[in-house]
Order: structure tokens, then C-alpha cells, then sequence
């Protein structure tokens, strides 16, 4: 595989892990999203206007564990490493699969365990940006689905292929395929953050292009 086709799949991989990520946090954590914060604020709001006080809790830990990651994230994408960002992202993953050890967390450490599903997908979401492909994100789809929109407007009028096309494409599928699969592993969540894990690891070996926007001259390079 050529460098130049290697950030799609690495951004398939992370998407990947998002979906599953986000299904498994609505099985098996209390119907919470850990890395979709758009879907985790409606369900922050739909509980804090029932009553809710637990559901509520649980969305701002997610909540506050993305920002504290993404936070996180953008001190390190600084030096635009993107192992840096991979390393951590794994490491919080597998703090996650170390509350579910035993099956299932115990409920004092649930709110940990969203916290720390949320850290990653923050780091994810900042480490996505970096990469920059086709303008996606990994844990945000209403926007690549508009703009698959208008691409797909644009083919119609057979005009070019836009950039990034295939690359949002990919993403929207991956998403979808990575809850899927985790919704059909809830019951071994341990086994779900395991390849989310391993999946995440292999991610390492591959050389990202990363815009140097102090000498577009000099095009893309590939820093690890």
C-alpha cells in the first residue's frame, strides 16, 4: 500500500472504533454515547427535563471525559505526532476494558469507565483533525453526511469527483459496521474493547501526511 492510500484506512479504523465504542456505551453503561457528544447532549437534556438525575450524571461524565480529552489532545497534536495521540488512546481504552474485567463494572467505578470511553474518543476526535482526511471526523457524522450530500449533488452534475469523497464514504459506512458489530458482542464487552484495542494498536505501523501549513510548498508529510 502506497503511503498516498494510507490515511483512509487508518481513518476507517478509527471510525470503527468510535461506532463500536458508542454502542457499547449505550448497552452496556446505561444508554450513554462516549464518543457521539451531539447524541450524549440530547439524552443529557432529555433526562435532566424528566428527572432524571442518574441518565444525567452518566452524559456528563462522557461529556466531561471527551473534553478533558480532546483537551488533551490538541496539547499534544502541538508537536503534530500522531503515534503520541494513538499511544494514548489505547492506553485509555484499556483502562475501559479493565472495569470490565469482571463482566460488567461495579457501580461506583460506572461513571470511571464512561469518563475514560470518553477520554479516548476525545483524543480520537483531536487526532482525526490532524490528520486531516478529507475533512472527516470519526466521531461526528451529521456533518460528513452533508457534505457526502452535496458531493453526491456534484456527481450528478458530472462534474469532478470531489476530494475526499471515497475517504467520507468510507467513514459513514465504518461507523455504522462498528456499532453493528459491538451491538452483536454486547454480552463479552471485554472481547469488544479487545479488537477496539488490537484494532487501535495496528493503527501504529501506519505513516500519516499531516498539512504543514507554514509551507504548503512543501506538501504533506508523514510524521510519527
Amino acid at each position: 500500500m502506497s503511503m498516498k492510500r494510507r490515511p483512509v484506512p487508518f481513518i476507517i479504523g478509527l471510525t470503527l472504533v468510535a461506532g463500536g465504542l458508542d454502542a457499547l456505551g449505550y448497552f452496556r453503561l446505561g444508554h450513554v454515547f462516549v464518543a457521539n457528544m451531539t447524541g450524549n447532549l440530547v439524552l443529557l437534556a432529555v433526562a435532566l427535563a424528566r428527572g432524571h438525575a442518574d441518565q444525567a450524571m452518566r452524559s456528563l461524565w462522557a461529556l466531561a471525559g471527551f473534553m478533558a480529552g480532546a483537551m488533551g489532545g490538541s496539547v499534544m497534536a502541538q508537536s503534530r505526532r500522531v503515534r503520541g495521540l494513538i499511544v494514548a488512546e489505547a492506553v485509555s481504552l484499556a483502562v475501559m476494558g479493565a472495569f470490565f474485567w469482571q463482566g460488567a463494572p461495579p457501580p461506583p467505578w460506572v461513571p470511571w469507565t464512561i469518563a475514560a470511553g470518553g477520554f479516548a474518543m476525545g483524543l480520537q476526535s483531536r487526532l482525526a483533525r490532524l490528520v486531516n482526511v478529507g475533512g472527516t471526523t470519526t466521531t461526528v457524522i451529521t456533518s460528513t453526511l452533508t457534505q457526502m450530500m452535496d458531493d453526491i449533488q456534484h456527481l450528478w452534475r458530472k462534474l469532478p469527483t470531489p476530494p475526499g469523497f471515497s475517504a467520507r464514504v468510507a467513514v459513514f459506512l465504518a461507523y455504522a459496521v462498528g456499532a453493528m458489530l459491538s451491538a452483536l458482542g454486547r454480552h463479552d464487552p471485554l472481547w469488544v474493547l479487545t479488537a477496539a484495542l488490537l484494532l487501535c494498536v495496528s493503527l501504529l505501523g501506519l505513516g500519516m501526511p499531516l498539512r504543514d501549513d507554514s509551507d504548503r510548498s512543501s506538501g504533506s508529510r508523514y510524521l510519527m
